[in-house]
């Protein structure tokens, strides 16, 4: 009974996590892209042994001009579970990411502390990422699978139109 009553804990904080998400469908627009997939992890350090974690993280992120972003996550790892949102910066296939996270563990205080981490990817990804907490530290290389679209329009043709245009300074002749 225990176990269930974790399990639908987990379950809701994740679908209060994803709410945000319900409010802009249609007000984005095609430079907008939303992510979304399941992150494994292996936690070294911290002064516990190293264990797998497994969490589900969506991130947005503006795809024109200057590239940023930010995340939403929820990370679980047998006796802990943190919920973090990072800001993001970074190109097509690579960038860095920091923000704060909060780390629950039973019969131990909450921890807040900052997340760090650099990636790889483009459905599937590499992930080093760091946690820092008051005396600790922990390094975790991961990997992930994302589901990539953009609510309120196709970013990939309106890309195409922008460069097929013929006022594009691509058009050399």
């Amino acid at each position: 009974m225990r176990f269930l009553f974790l399990s639908m804990k987990k379950l809701i904080i994740i679908l209060l996590l994803l709410l945000p998400l319900l409010g802009v469908g249609n007000s984005l627009q095609a430079q907008h892209v939303i992510s979304v997939g399941p992150m494994f992890h292996l936690n070294f350090g911290g002064g516990g042994k190293t264990q797998m974690s497994y969490g589900f993280e969506v991130a947005y992120w503006n795809a024109f001009g200057v590239p940023y972003g930010v995340d939403l996550g929820i990370d679980f790892e047998k006796g802990a579970w943190r919920v973090y949102s990072e800001a993001q910066a970074g190109v097509v296939y690579a960038g860095m990411a920091a923000g704060p996270y909060l780390e629950f563990k039973k019969d131990e205080p909450v921890k807040l502390g900052l997340q760090t981490s650099v990636w790889a990817n483009i459905y599937f990804g590499i992930d080093m990422r760091a946690r820092f907490t008051r005396g600790e530290s922990r390094f975790a290389p991961g990997v992930y699978a994302k589901y990539v679209f953009t609510p309120g329009g196709n970013l990939w043709d309106e890309l195409r139109e922008n460069h097929e245009s013929e006022d594009s300074d691509w058009d050399w002749d």
